[in-house]
């Protein structure tokens, strides 16, 4: 298949680039444009693909700046960006840190918080890695700026799709929460809730409503009272410490059991916020399922298999995060490679917590 012209032009560009014809900067694109025998926007088309690559940068009204090589394995070394200590984060890193071993990359853990990126933006540039995975960390639009000019490979454990060019590994989401919604339509409920802390990532926000949204309002179920996420992780856990998921569950349970048109099921996007729900559900008289089906999301997939009772969506972060430093050494190795966007499934798991509505 013959390639489209302005793609031949961007292979063109590209290897002059690789050839050092020019220094720093590309000429303009009318100079382009006549030496290159095409037309202006055919040249515009090209320089965007350099630009998304990574090749270049476009300045508005200055030009297009040919980037640094990328560092390439300089260091042999990998930062870890957000992972803070926790049994599940620690369980994380050390999936990162087996994965790395395999091309004899060691992990460079950064705890950190937002802010200091907000104080000193440029400061992912001074640290002696090789390249990034960013997991529980807010991976910025001016963050993600300064990595693709200084062409140091990074990946995100979380879909962004804002930014184009950007290497992800994320939970399909979509579909597991698709088909568990249409199982509990299926069996009769037309009343289900949504119970999460509000995440940090807004993206995943905006995209879990949106799913949970799209799958009901069709229907004429979708009811916002029934979609709880305004709950910050942060503040539960300065409140009640450890015990703080479970607490947050008791509470939710309160609040949307005493309704007048309460909830038939409920999808819980924690195991701990799931047991405080289902506990408190209980002292106040409803049974599960029989009044109230649930379904509950585990990260952890061993929890999901010893679990003997709940319904569950379950994945595994620990594979996520394996397989996103795994397609970060690719890159490193490979920068000019296309960006790496892939979904892990999810699995269903049905047990005894869900069943036929009875109200």
């Amino acid at each position: 298949m013959l390639k489209t012209k302005y793609l031949e032009i961007a292979d063109e560009l590209e290897d002059r680039i690789a050839s050092q014809a020019w220094k720093h900067a590309l000429p303009g694109v009318a100079t382009l444009s006549k030496e290159l025998g095409v037309n202006s926007r055919t040249v515009t088309k090209a320089l965007r693909v350099l630009s998304d690559k990574g090749r270049i940068e476009i300045k508005p009204s200055s030009g297009a700046y040919i980037r640094p090589k990328p560092r390439g394995t300089k260091y042999r070394a990998i930062g870890a960006m957000g992972l803070l200590h926790s049994d599940k984060l620690k369980a994380e890193l050390i999936a990162i840190e087996q994965q790395a071993k395999t091309k004899d990359y060691h992990v460079l853990n950064v705890e950190h918080s937002h802010e200091i990126f907000q104080s000193n933006p440029n400061i992912l540039l001074d640290i002696p890695v090789d390249g990034f995975v960013f997991t529980n960390s807010k991976l910025t639009n001016d963050m993600v700026g300064d990595l693709k000019r200084k062409r140091i490979p990074f990946i995100s454990v979380n879909r962004i799709s804002d930014v184009e060019g950007i290497n992800w590994v994320d939970f399909n989401h979509e579909r597991a929460h698709t088909e568990i919604l249409n199982q509990l339509i299926n069996l009769g409920h037309r009343r289900i809730a949504y119970v999460s802390f509000h995440a940090v990532i807004q993206e995943h926000n905006d995209r879990m409503r949106h799913i949970y949204q799209s799958v009901l309002e069709p229907k004429g179920l979708f009811d916002p009272m029934l979609y709880v996420d305004d709950g910050d992780r942060k503040d539960y856990y300065k409140r009640y410490g450890e015990h703080y998921k479970t607490i947050y569950g008791m509470e939710t349970a309160s609040l949307l059991m005493r309704m007048t048109h309460r909830p038939t099921a409920v999808i819980i996007a924690d195991y701990d916020i799931t047991h405080g729900f289902v506990n408190q559900a209980r002292k106040t008289g409803f049974d599960v399922p029989d009044d109230l089906s649930v379904v509950a999301i585990s990260q952890n997939r061993q929890q999901a298999q010893r679990e003997e009772f709940l319904t569950m969506i379950s994945g595994s972060v620990c594979h996520k995060a394996q397989r996103a430093t795994e397609l970060l050494m690719e890159i490193i190795e490979s920068p000019d490679r296309e960006p790496a966007q892939e979904f892990i499934e999810l699995d269903i798991i049905d047990r005894g917590s869900t069943g036929p509505c009875t109200s």
